[in-house]
């Protein structure tokens, strides 16, 4: 499917499973303990299993993109502005956070460390993608790692409370946002350059969706009935917006036309980025490329 089909797709599924767990919210979810009501159940587990299956075939039609992203992506001045959005949201999450006291105490201090190193990464991103200068490649591994460490702390502490709906979406959308930093590391450090572009395209517009459809219904039900629906703080709750916004922002500077690979070019010239540049850095400057545009799009 072509690229801008894909991105179409993506935003009326993520539009109709925010309205759905909206929904779901307002009117089978009891707030008092973030069960479904008892008469409600059934309907309840039904839109659940709906938001599921329509990520799902999100993630399926994605994996059809006949772009072919070849050229390192050029970070474009918003997303170095999202960039520091993003490490400003990890020092709100890392502030505001809470462990249960069954966490491990290294666990706790090497998330704190990591969270440290993923803010610089993030600070350094930004000033990088503004200056058009280059970034140490093995940098990019530290919100990885950073959510590595968050997911085992947030594991560890939900298996000391029930399982709810509003703990499920969370969890599916921090490992989601982990797989698409884990392929964001591959991009800057040349690994698996053949596909790539789909593993990128696929888990960040799964990670989008779910970031979304986590964060977002709840305040929009609070603001529809007065009440109180979202189970985090909102410090917390801001990194999973903006973790949507960075994944999107990353997806358009990715698959933009300049980097393209043509199959009209010569292979001389359609030779990829990924073996001219240094190994060890990740390039932000312009590029100039002979590759004309791409027919299939």
């Amino acid at each position: 499917m072509r690229y801008r089909h894909i991105l179409t797709v993506s935003w009326l599924v993520t539009a109709a499973c925010v309205v759905i767990r909206t929904l779901q919210l307002m009117f089978t979810v009891d707030q008092s303990n973030g069960f479904y009501i008892k008469e409600y159940k059934d309907i309840g587990i039904f839109m659940t299993s709906a938001i599921f299956i329509g990520v799902g075939v999100m993630v399926f039609v994605a994996a059809t993109v006949k772009r072919n992203p070849t050229n390192l992506p050029k970070a474009s001045v918003t997303m170095g502005i999202v960039s520091v959005v993003m490490g400003i949201s990890v020092i709100f999450d890392l502030l505001n956070m809470t462990v249960a006291a069954n966490v491990p105490a290294w666990q706790v201090r090497m998330l704190d460390v990591l969270g440290v190193i993923a803010i610089i990464f993030f600070f350094a991103y930004g000033v990088c993608a503004v200056a058009h200068c280059k970034l140490p490649s093995l940098l990019f591994a530290a919100p990885t790692l950073f959510y590595v460490f968050k997911i085992i702390c947030s594991f560890v502490t939900i298996s000391r409370i029930s399982l709810t709906g509003d703990i499920i979406f969370m969890m599916f959308a921090d490992c989601a946002t982990l797989i698409f930093m884990f392929e964001f590391a591959k991009v800057a450090n040349h690994i698996d350059t053949k596909y790539i572009y789909k593993k990128v395209l696929t888990s960040g517009l799964c990670a989008f969706s779910l970031n979304m459809i986590f964060v977002v219904p709840p305040i929009v039900s609070g603001l529809l009935t007065e009440q109180n629906y979202l189970k985090v703080s909102l410090s917390n709750a801001v990194i999973y917006f903006v973790s949507a916004i960075f994944i999107y922002v990353f997806i358009i500077d990715m698959f933009k036309m300049k980097n393209l690979k043509s199959k009209h070019s010569h292979h001389k010239n359609s030779t990829s980025r990924y073996e001219k540049e240094d190994d060890m850095t990740f390039y932000f400057g312009e590029t100039e490329t002979k590759n004309g545009p791409d027919n299939n799009n």
